[in-house]
């Protein structure tokens, strides 16, 4: 991950020409149901794009989410540090999950 955040962020211009702004006041960086050994996105990088986001003009513009599947092992032990570790700004709960951890059937069609 750190190569490819730092290889985008070379890029990166401290400020952006003024046909570049977005009408957007604010973004929400959010998750789908997965395992946390297999999100497409970890926590980690989410905030590592927030931070690219917070040095853009009007930069406190991205808020990003926590996944949590309430019944997965360490899903709810990992809520104390999404709120103080990764800040995030709110909880995004999947109870689609069965017991076991794994997708419902009836959650998905």
């Amino acid at each position: 991950m750190a190569g490819r955040l730092r290889s985008f962020t070379s890029g990166l211009r401290t400020s952006v020409p003024s046909s570049y702004s977005s009408a957007a006041d604010m973004m929400v960086l959010s998750f789908i149901p997965s395992r946390r050994e297999n999100e497409y996105l970890p926590i980690g990088e989410a905030a590592a794009v927030q931070e690219i986001v917070s040095r853009l003009p009007r930069g406190q513009r991205l808020l990003i989410h926590g996944r949590v599947n309430p019944n997965q092992p360490g899903d709810m032990d990992d809520i104390d540090a999404l709120a103080g570790r990764w800040k995030v700004s709110a909880l995004k709960c999947y109870t689609q999950w069965g017991p076991d951890g794994s997708p419902t059937t009836s959650a998905f069609g």
